[in-house]
């Protein structure tokens, strides 16, 4: 499992930080300038997607390492039917 997160991670590194890191550094040089590589929607949208997808993964890790409470116990069902006695063939014997 964490394989498959450790691939999405470096493959959105890959496939998007230099395109990430280029519209920074052009909003950060020229914040007056038309945006070449996206309106503020599109830097909105992403960094909230980034954000949901940490919080998703953090909370999964956190509750999959975590032990509950053991709660009661319930009652006691009906006994189940009863079974045949069982005979072993003499082939199976010998």
């Amino acid at each position: 499992m964490y394989l498959i997160y450790a691939t999405v991670i470096i493959l959105i590194i890959i496939l998007f930080g230099n395109t990430i890191f280029t519209m920074v550094k052009t909003y950060t040089l020229h914040p007056n300038a038309s945006f070449q590589y996206g309106s503020p929607w599109f830097i909105g949208l992403l960094l909230i997607n980034i954000f949901v997808l940490i919080f998703i993964y953090a909370f999964y890790y956190y509750k999959s390492n975590t032990v509950g409470n053991i709660g009661s116990t319930g009652d006691r069902g009906f006994s189940g039917p009863s079974g045949d006695s069982c005979v072993l063939p003499t082939s199976i014997l010998y």
